[in-house]
């Protein structure tokens, strides 16, 4: 048990202790969608994140519904809850 933990048994309540930035359990798979756009901003050529204009109007392109559709955003969101409850079910089997 650690320190904090300890402190929360004695104030009567649970403290669960995840792994350190863990993108999974970061909820709705929003880490794996930064993942997505950054990937689509390191293929564009140099040149368009040269300005700072061109350079936002980038950006927005890899954050675009066009990137960044329903489907590319639900199917990482199935993994993150996938991870949350295997991470539950081992926490649960451990109580």
């Amino acid at each position: 048990m650690t320190a904090l933990q300890h402190v929360g048994h004695e104030l009567g309540v649970s403290v669960i202790i995840t792994p350190k930035f863990h993108a999974e359990l970061a909820g709705e798979g929003i880490e794996y969608s930064w993942g997505i756009s950054k990937g689509v901003y390191r293929w564009k050529p140099l040149q368009s994140k040269k300005s700072k204009e061109s350079f936002k109007m980038l950006v927005r392109e890899c954050t675009s519904r066009e990137i960044l559709g329903i489907k590319t955003v639900r199917k990482p969101s199935r993994w993150a809850r996938a991870y949350i409850c295997a991470y539950y079910a081992l926490y649960k089997s451990n109580c």
